[in-house]
């Protein structure tokens, strides 16, 4: 079974620490830093965990769910689908709560694209899905990011890169160096949550991508001392 670094039951950075300002915990992919100590809730697969122990004799039909989902004991017409996710079997984007984005699919290319978050409010709810061809990967990186600096993230940008949809992702809430990271398949989600107190004196996050395999920086490619600084 995978290990879930955005689980409620995951120590937080600075446990067992004296000082405050010291983690006593490090993640080994350190995009993941901000992930870990998550105290707002059960993750996806703490959810499910609990739900097929207890719950997994409700439904006398079980669906068959897609990327991870199951079927909802509080509903056996329908999936409960991880994060990012939604639709009857969990094979479609889930649905956010801005009109600016509120369940795009993006397609890469051999050129850089780039998502820009909306205007930050309260309680956002935004989702996209990127897709390269199957058989490749996409390469990504992350900037500008704007948002209250967590230990562990409450209001943030979550990427979903690796090929397990129903782990929690790397939550970007902190400036960090602009690292080029690489999808684990042909398929990336991306979350953007804000919380009900979130000030508007932030402005999000830049998350800039393309398909991996073709050359990453092009002599045009003006995009590469941004990466590189």
């Amino acid at each position: 079974m995978s290990y879930d670094l955005g689980s409620l039951m995951h120590y937080s950075p600075t446990e067992f620490s004296k000082r405050y300002n010291r983690y006593a915990i490090t993640s080994n992919d350190p995009r993941y830093q901000q992930t870990i100590g998550n105290r707002m809730g059960l993750s996806f697969k703490d959810s499910k965990m609990i739900n097929t122990r207890y719950c997994s004799n409700i439904c006398k039909r079980k669906l068959e769910c897609k990327n991870g989902g199951y079927t909802d004991p509080n509903n056996c017409r329908q999936c409960r689908c991880p994060d990012g996710l939604g639709g009857t079997y969990c094979d479609q984007l889930a649905v956010g709560n801005v009109p600016s984005c509120g369940g795009l699919e993006l397609n890469a290319t051999t050129e850089w694209q780039s998502i820009h978050s909306p205007r930050l409010r309260s309680n956002i709810r935004c989702y996209w899905r990127i897709r390269s061809p199957v058989g490749e990967r996409l390469a990504l990186y992350v900037q500008n990011i704007s948002f209250p600096c967590r230990n562990a993230c409450q209001n943030f940008v979550e990427v979903k890169y690796t090929h397990d949809k129903t782990l929690s992702g790397a939550r970007f809430c902190c400036e960090s160096n602009k690292k080029i990271f690489i999808s684990d398949n042909n398929e990336v989600l991306v979350i953007l949550r804000t919380s009900s107190y979130l000030s508007s004196d932030y402005t999000g996050f830049e998350l800039f991508y393309k398909k991996h395999g073709s050359n990453l920086f092009k002599k045009k490619d003006k995009l590469k001392e941004i990466i590189l600084s």
